[in-house]
């Protein structure tokens, strides 16, 4: 039964509504249409199903022309092309790709299956036998063979889970990386270094030449449970003072300065120190937070030795090292002296010299 509207457009039209809705939908979006009768699209599509005439489906989902099914069949299930690259020859987003194929009911593959097949332009998987030298014979890593590939480091993790072929443990990966053999510790070696001297698991790391994460599974493994802050957050170390800091290094200078009475600020913001000292903008270019503030002193903690200053613990290049040193060096013209305590330095000796002037 129509309506009232109903009847008043279609006396407005001179024809049946069914016709002209018809006729209509034919170049017109069901958006653009219900705009021209001054009514609401959920109001159209009413009347749609009740004059049992079927939306149209939408026939570009951008400003490109959208392809043939046979085109898109070939391209994407023929020759196993993603989604992705679809969208780079065609110039539209992958999200369109998406539409097209389900416009076509063309069945698209869960995530990953594209990847073992072909994840970045004509790169495909080279094969059991050569992911085997490349990965086992010659100790490349899974990064490494990606780069050597031109595809993300998780293709290859796929390419090898297709393969049956097993990640290395972190202790094997680690000595093809260092060059070194990774001799675990004894339980009661690592006791003695993690309860009774109280070295943090970075600290240990540090000594063996190996990554945090492996001293942490030594641990688990030889059932030494691992230490939890008093309170506050996940992985920081809690001070006598209440800060919460990062390393164990950081915690002896917090215990240090509050031992004699010391006045201290840890990780002040850039903006304080900006307002405090009148920094410009210029000169305080990056947002980096020093460890301490203590009057007009900065106190960086580093966690390299002095005899590798400029690098990480890994002995790469560390260009935000560097760029904190310049910054810190520009502020002594604004008054800010400048301490720095490596890994390796005596706490009370390098901190002895804040005390005397603050004396």
């Amino acid at each position: 039964m129509n309506t009232t509207l109903m009847a008043e457009i279609e006396a407005k039209m001179g024809e049946p509504l069914d016709t002209y809705l018809a006729r209509e939908l034919k170049n017109k979006s069901i958006t653009i249409l219900a705009k021209e009768l001054g009514i609401a699209v959920q109001t159209l599509c009413e009347w749609l199903e009740k004059l049992k005439i079927e939306a149209p489906k939408k026939l570009t989902f951008s400003r490109r022309q959208m392809p043939s099914k046979e085109l898109l069949f070939d391209l994407y299930i023929a020759q196993k092309k993603s989604q992705q690259d679809l969208a780079g020859q065609f110039n539209v987003h992958q999200a369109t790709i998406s539409k097209w194929l389900k416009y076509y009911e063309i069945k698209t593959n869960f995530k990953g299956k594209s990847n073992l097949h072909n994840i970045h332009s004509e790169t495909k998987d080279p094969g059991r036998a050569k992911l085997i030298e490349l990965y086992c014979s010659l100790g490349l890593s899974q990064r490494q063979i990606a780069k050597k590939y031109g595809v993300k480091q998780i293709t290859i993790y796929r390419w090898m889970r297709c393969h049956n072929i097993s990640s290395r443990l972190r202790t094997t990966a680690q000595t093809i990386r260092y060059g070194v053999g990774v001799v675990k510790p004894t339980r009661e070696f690592l006791y003695d270094l993690y309860t009774i001297q109280q070295k943090s698991a970075f600290e240990i790391a540090q000594l063996f030449q190996v990554d945090n994460s492996t001293v942490t599974d030594w641990l688990k493994e030889v059932g030494i449970k691992r230490r939890e802050p008093l309170f506050g957050r996940k992985g920081y170390i809690c001070c006598g003072d209440g800060h919460h800091v990062r390393s164990q290094k950081e915690r002896k200078v917090c215990e240090w300065l509050t031992t004699h009475k010391i006045d201290h600020l840890y990780e002040p913001s850039s903006k304080l120190i900006k307002k405090k000292f009148q920094i410009p903008k210029a000169v305080y270019r990056k947002a980096i937070c020093p460890d301490f503030l203590v009057g007009n002193t900065i106190i960086e903690v580093w966690a390299q030795d002095t005899k590798m200053s400029f690098t990480d613990i890994n002995g790469v290049y560390n260009p935000k090292m560097i760029e904190k040193k310049k910054m810190y060096d520009e502020f002594k013209n604004y008054g800010i002296n400048f301490v720095e305590i490596y890994a390796d330095e005596d706490v009370d000796k390098k901190l002895g010299l804040i005390l005397k002037s603050e004396q």
